[in-house]
């Protein structure tokens, strides 16, 4: 099915056509049209998603043409697209000819079915079969593919059609489009620029750019492809909540913020952006703003799922932390019934909802849970319930807690320099010196990170720590 008729649809016979067919369902006299003028109607409509049209037109195809193979062909290829494929099975199996549209429909429900090698001989048979071999032939193959979920299988037929037709610009994006989804990064971005030099002023190319650079990573080139879409047509939807989503990956939180927002105004009924526009005020410690955004998601979400699972513990910790505890636990129940990997994270927070709360020994209970799910065989769900202990000022039972660790892995890098860390705050200087002596001994990289992690806001802290760096390092340099 020739993906590419919009300039056959603009011509004055095809209107006149139309106009006869439409002015007859209006009421008016039976007319008379072949096989081929009522397929191009149908696929017209078909063209604009007027599928009910699409397939009335078919309807009277059939009634005036019973027999013919490529109009009930046609009908059940409409049929697939429009998600009933028993249907179109049922009209596939009354077919025998192998014409081109039957070979179509058939590989058709063979894609649906999960069997792209069998499709694949089906649409070779298709293609070569016929005597004018041309663009539009691979191309029915190529998007045949790509609708059913098949992008990597489209590829050759896409690369055939190219070089049957290489300045095609639609096909050039739509083969970008192709690699994308195939994760070809780097074929995708050569051929939407090639797209682009042809129609620099496409939106969807620039968008299509943008996605394959911010899939790659490369944020600084997608945040140019998405200006350039947004200057052409600042209200493109997807190309602001793109935008949002790079600054939030380049922790510009604010921007981010603003972007999610300006998109939940014009998509109300959609959760996502609020959620992520409550995680940029969470992330930038703003907890009563973030709270207020997570709220407005609930009302439309109230559940989490895989998108949102993390962002729900942080809704339990803003709640915690605002002192209600019973919303916040209420929550984490939530995450705990959602996931299905068994996941330690929620089981810890839920223990620092107790403490928030000054219920250590229930903490103690959900931090158990914690290491069970891991086995107690991974350290770092020690030190994260340790750290649990120290951000709510347990210092003791955070010593516990690492001694715990280092006893069970005593290679553990930075459970040395934790430990320091607490003796500080409990003022034993002695066992201080001892635990970061240990520590840079055996790693300095460690203690550099810990202070940037733990102690950035903590400078006269941090400037004790950088004082016994210079020491051990100025000690090295004279040995």
């Amino acid at each position: 099915m020739d993906k590419d008729s919009s300039s056959f649809f603009q011509t004055e016979e095809f209107h006149q056509t139309l106009a006869k067919y439409e002015e007859m369902q209006d009421g008016g006299k039976a007319v008379y049209l072949d096989g081929d003028q009522l397929s191009d109607i149908a696929e017209y409509y078909a063209s604009n998603d007027q599928y009910g049209k699409a397939l009335e037109a078919m309807d009277y195809a059939l009634r005036l043409h019973p027999d013919d193979a490529d109009l009930m062909a046609m009908k059940g290829s409409l049929l697939l697209e429009t998600g009933e494929t028993e249907e179109a099975r049922k009209i596939a199996g009354q077919i025998t000819a192998s014409t081109y549209n039957t070979l179509y429909l058939k590989a058709g429900i063979l894609l649906k079915d999960n069997h792209p090698k069998q499709a694949e001989r089906l649409l070779k048979t298709m293609v070569y079969n016929e005597p004018d071999v041309d663009e539009d032939c691979f191309l029915d193959a190529a998007y045949l593919y790509m609708d059913n979920g098949y992008p990597h299988e489209a590829i050759q037929w896409f690369e055939k059609a190219l070089r049957t037709n290489p300045w095609n610009a639609t096909t050039q994006q739509d083969y970008a489009e192709c690699c994308y989804r195939s994760n070809e990064l780097e074929r995708a971005i050569q051929w939407y620029d090639k797209a682009l030099d042809e129609n620099p002023y496409s939106t969807e190319c620039w968008f299509g750019l943008a996605k394959a650079y911010s899939l790659k990573e490369d944020y600084a080139e997608a945040f140019n492809a998405l200006d350039f879409v947004l200057a052409i047509d600042s209200a493109h939807q997807p190309a602001i909540l793109l935008k949002a989503h790079v600054c939030f990956e380049l922790k510009n939180y604010e921007a981010a913020s603003g972007l999610y927002l300006k998109y939940a105004e014009k998509n109300p009924e959609e959760s996502y952006p609020l959620y992520m526009a409550g995680e940029c005020f969470f992330c930038l410690n703003q907890t009563n703003e973030a709270l207020r955004h997570f709220q407005k998601a609930m009302k439309q979400s109230p559940d989490p799922d895989p998108f949102t699972i993390d962002i729900f513990q942080d809704i339990a910790f803003c709640y915690a932390k605002h002192g209600q505890s019973k919303k916040a636990l209420e929550i984490i129940e939530k995450v705990i019934q959602a996931d299905d990997e068994g996941n330690p994270s929620p089981y810890i927070l839920k223990g620092e909802t107790y403490l928030m709360g000054r219920q250590p020994a229930e903490a103690e209970k959900a931090f158990r849970m914690a290491l069970e799910k891991d086995h107690f065989q991974n350290p770092e769900t020690y030190s994260r319930i340790a750290f649990a202990y120290v951000d709510n000022l347990y210092i003791d039972e955070a010593i516990s807690v690492f001694k715990l660790l280092e006893g069970k892995f005593p290679d553990y890098g930075s459970s040395a320099v934790c430990m320091s860390y607490l003796y500080l705050l409990k003022r034993d200087d002695r066992s201080f010196e001892k635990y970061l002596k240990k520590a840079i001994e055996k790693d300095p990289r460690t203690v550099k990170q810990f202070m940037d992690e733990h102690l950035s806001g903590l400078p006269k802290i941090q400037q004790i720590y950088k004082e016994y760096l210079s020491l051990y390092e100025a000690q090295n340099a004279h040995s």
